[in-house]
């Protein structure tokens, strides 16, 4: 089976959603500078992005401080992960705050 072209002229597999009449919803546009927009980040808010889904998982499987510090002093060499388990632990903090 060939591949179909759809409306932008790029070619999809059988089975894809312009097959169906379907497109792909247009990205957002930020309505506000504090919007996030659609696309990738830089290597600073990559990181402080990830630190922040760490604490945002830990809190979520009930760890505690000590948990998460043993989690980033456990694994790597040591000191490999200082900067990261300090950040991901304010943002642990933020979210244990807002939650009491």
């Amino acid at each position: 089976r060939s591949k179909t072209p759809d409306r932008g002229g790029r070619q999809h597999p059988p089975g894809h959603l312009s097959d169906r009449g379907l497109q792909p919803y247009p990205p957002r546009r930020a309505t506000s500078p504090d919007t996030a927009t659609p696309g990738p980040l830089n290597k600073v808010k990559g990181v402080g992005a990830l630190c922040e889904l760490d604490a945002c998982v830990a809190y979520l499987y009930g760890l505690d401080e000590d948990d998460i510090a043993v989690v980033y002093d456990t694994f790597g060499r040591p000191g490999q992960w200082d900067e990261r388990r300090d950040a991901v632990l304010a943002f642990y903090r933020r979210i244990a705050g807002a939650q009491r």
